[in-house]
């Protein structure tokens, strides 16, 4: 745990490129080359969108930066569950869990660049078979990735704001 708070919470050494596993190997999140896929839900409030995807405007200066890295980063943003939802939610797995793994072949052949995975499922049941879905991916810009800079549960003590 003091890993993590030192290395992610304090500085954020992983978004630098500073993030050191052994004497000479660094995590460098430029040189990964496989697909990222980035799952995400507002519900979540230890760690909402904002900080799911605001390591790539941080890694990557925009979005033709993130193209001639020849990266792919795909996400998806869920309006509402919780943060252990993201991992244990049988209604996730049954349905966003799935359309992931079904669409990986797909995820591999986009071209490099953002995009946002969007998931229709006119019935409504999490349950149904994956021709009972479909997923989309919108191409998005890293310039784009923009959220609200101070948001109620974020605000810092002292700080003089008061939330709305």
């Amino acid at each position: 745990m003091l890993a993590i708070v030192e290395n992610l919470f304090i500085g954020n050494s992983l978004e630098q490129g500073k993030l050191r596993i052994c004497p000479n190997c660094v995590v460098d999140l430029r040189r990964i080359r496989n697909p990222l896929v980035i799952f995400a839900s507002y519900g979540d409030n230890i760690t909402p969108p904002h900080q799911a995807l605001g390591w790539i405007p941080a890694v990557y200066a925009g979005t033709e930066d993130l193209k001639r890295g020849g990266q792919r980063i795909v996400y998806l943003i869920n309006p509402h569950v919780g943060h252990l939802g993201i991992f244990v939610s049988a209604s996730v797995a049954r349905l966003e869990h799935r359309a992931i793994l079904d669409s990986l072949k797909k995820i591999e052949a986009l071209p490099p660049g953002l995009h946002e995975m969007k998931i229709d499922i006119p019935t409504g049941d999490p349950d149904s078979g994956h021709d009972a879905y479909l997923v989309q991916f919108a191409e998005r810009r890293v310039e784009d990735l923009k959220f609200p800079e101070s948001r109620p549960a974020f605000i810092p003590s002292g700080s003089g704001e008061r939330p709305p």
